[in-house]
């Protein structure tokens, strides 16, 4: 199948260019939220205008941090000119790999290209694009209490690049990206040092990691886009968490007690994505990313006292 593929350059902001043509967007993210799901307290939808590295090292529209750990983003675009040659100290430069807005039919997506390591080929110091990997800084109004509390949820579609847009190091083609234990993980939920890691990879293409546990995708392969959701809900047990993840729908890893690694890079913003070893290549595209709280079910009291309103004010008659 051929992709249609087209890459928009702005220098407008995304939000300037939706006030002086809304219609510019006809991607309009509509994420199926898991059981349980407050309202998303945060979505990034990858429209042009947020792929770039903003200030500070708050990249993407501004909320996502990009130099923790070992993450090492120059800045630059995937696809572009390659400068300067190995030997050369970093700078503001583009070296292999990056990031930029690409559009899949009528799907605004965010790219990233890591063709491994450039520092082995002779390229020197940091930021090299070793690693790219987004974190998000904050989300007002997002808690991960203890047990006994509802915890919080992820949603985000992306997929494996079918055809990236640059030629890894060793010369191959390739975004397949193997995860392993103890990466960050492709997507990631989680808060205060501790994180749940998802993301294609194992033995074959139509594998998905889950923190160690490996899963069959329902349908289709890691090149298709599939939407994936999850929820974490601390128990009475340190570090051990209520896991509920849904590919497409289908819920594939229900783990009641799944001890969470301890990952630093997704920071108080909850969730995290990108490419996130330095020893790995791949490419991927993500089309959306969202994060919320989960909502307490009703309990038998609860509902007992909504029920015993709703027959008082049922009951009531206005006095003559």
């Amino acid at each position: 199948m051929t992709l249609i593929r087209r890459q928009v350059l702005w220098s407008l902001s995304a939000a300037t260019a939706m006030l002086i043509s809304p219609q510019l967007w006809a991607d309009v993210d509509n994420p199926t939220l898991p059981p349980s799901a407050g309202p998303l307290l945060y979505l990034y939808s990858a429209l042009p205008g947020q792929d770039g590295p903003g200030v500070g090292g708050n990249g993407l529209d501004g909320t996502w941090g990009y130099v923790q750990g070992s993450s090492s983003w120059d800045g630059s675009i995937a696809g572009g000119v390659i400068t300067p040659a190995p030997g050369t100290p970093a700078g503001s430069t583009n070296r292999p790999g990056g990031v930029i807005h690409e559009v899949e039919g009528t799907d605004d997506v965010l790219s990233i290209v890591d063709t491994g390591d450039p520092r082995t080929v002779g390229y020197t110091g940091d930021p090299s694009n070793r690693k790219i990997y987004f974190a998000h800084t904050s989300v007002p109004g997002l808690t991960l209490g203890p047990a006994g509390t509802p915890g919080i949820y992820m949603v985000a579609r992306f997929r494996m690049d079918p055809q990236p847009l640059e030629t890894n190091l060793d010369g191959t083609i390739s975004s397949f990206y193997s995860m392993s234990a103890g990466d960050a993980g492709m997507v990631n939920l989680g808060r205060d040092g501790l994180a749940l890691t998802m993301g294609y990879g194992g033995p074959t293409g139509t594998d998905f990691f889950i923190e160690g546990t490996t899963v069959p995708l329902p349908s289709g392969t890691s090149f298709d886009f599939h939407e994936v959701a999850a929820t974490m809900t601390a128990t009475a047990t340190a570090g051990s968490y209520n896991v509920n993840v849904w590919i497409d729908g289908a819920l594939v890893l229900n783990n009641p007690a799944m001890v969470v690694s301890g990952d630093s890079e997704v920071g108080a913003g909850g969730i995290g994505f990108g490419l996130p070893a330095t020893s790995s290549k791949g490419a991927m595209q993500l089309d959306y990313i969202g994060i919320g709280n989960l909502v307490p079910e009703p309990t038998s009291t609860t509902l007992l006292a909504l029920a015993t309103g709703f027959a008082v004010i049922g009951g009531r008659r206005r006095s003559a």
